[in-house]
C-alpha cells in the first residue's frame, strides 16, 4: 500500500521565496539528509549535494536525452544510489521503458524519505535493496543492460567506487549489449583530480567510454558513459 505526499498550497507558495524544509535526519557517512519544496518542487538534498529532484535530476535527464536512452532494447536496470528516484522516474515516466529495476541504497533514512515523501512504492517493477553497492556488486551474478552508478556522501563519492575492482564488478554484470553511466561531481580542484583517476579506471575496464560534461544550477557534473548498444561486434 503507497501513499503519495500531497504539499500544502501555502507551503508551496512559500517555496518560491525561500526552500521550506519538511523532514531532517542524519544520514550515511556524516551526510545530513533534509527533504525540502524549493521552487514549489520537493526534494531530498544532502550537505552540499543534491540527492533526488534538483540538480541531479537534472543531470541524468540531460545525459539520457542526449544519448537517447529510449532507443535502447533495456529490460533489467541495476541503479546504485537510489536516493528518492529520480533516475526511475526519468527512465519510467519520461522515456517509458517497461524494465526491471533493482534499486539498491545503503541508507536506510533515504529509503524511508524515499516512500514517505516521494512515493517510490508506486513503481511496481522497482525491486528496493537496502546494501552497500560495493558489496553488492561482488556478490550479484544477474546481468542487466543499463547500469547507474550514483554514488555519493554528501558532495564525495567514495574511494572505493573508484577501484579498478568495483568498475571490473559493474562490467561483470553488464550484458553484452549495456549501458553505464558513472556520475561525478566535478565543480572544484579536488573532484577534477579524482576524476582523472576513475577515468583511467573506468577506461581500463570500458574502452571506448565517453565524458559527459553537465551542468545544473551552475555545479559541474561529469558523467563517463559506455555505452555498447552503439557498438559493432
Amino acid at each position: 500500500m503507497h501513499s503519495s505526499y500531497q504539499i500544502s498550497k501555502l507551503t508551496k507558495v512559500l517555496s518560491y521565496l525561500f526552500p521550506q524544509r519538511l523532514a531532517v535526519a542524519d544520514g550515511h557517512g556524516g551526510a545530513h539528509l533534509e527533504v525540502v519544496v524549493n521552487n514549489g518542487k520537493l526534494m531530498l538534498n544532502a550537505n552540499q549535494s543534491n540527492y533526488s529532484f534538483g540538480g541531479l535530476h537534472l543531470i541524468f535527464e540531460q545525459l539520457f536525452d542526449q544519448i537517447e536512452i529510449g532507443k535502447f532494447e533495456i529490460k533489467k536496470v541495476l541503479l546504485l544510489g537510489l536516493g528518492a528516484g529520480s533516475v526511475v522516474d526519468l527512465l519510467v515516466n519520461k522515456h517509458g521503458l517497461k524494465c526491471a529495476i533493482t534499486g539498491v541504497e545503503l541508507d536506510g533514512n533515504v529509503i524511508d524519505f524515499a516512500k514517505k515523501y516521494f512515493d517510490i512504492e508506486k513503481y511496481k517493477s522497482l525491486q528496493i535493496v537496502q546494501a552497500d553497492a560495493f558489496e553488492f556488486v561482488q556478490q550479484c551474478n544477474e546481468k542487466f543492460d543499463l547500469i547507474v552508478v550514483d554514488l555519493f556522501v554528501g558532495d564525495t563519492v567514495p574511494t572505493d567506487f573508484a577501484s579498478e575492482e568495483f568498475i571490473s564488478n559493474l562490467k561483470r554484470l553488464s550484458n553484452d549489449k549495456c549501458c553505464v553511466a558513472y556520475n561525478k561531481m566535478t565543480d572544484n580542484a579536488k573532484h577534477k583530480q579524482e576524476l582523472i583517476a576513475l577515468s583511467a579506471n573506468f577506461d581500463k575496464v570500458f574502452t571506448g567510454c565517453k565524458l559527459f560534461k553537465i551542468y545544473a544550477y551552475g555545479y559541474q557534473n561529469s558523467l563517463l558513459c559506455y555505452n555498447s548498444f552503439l557498438m559493432k561486434f
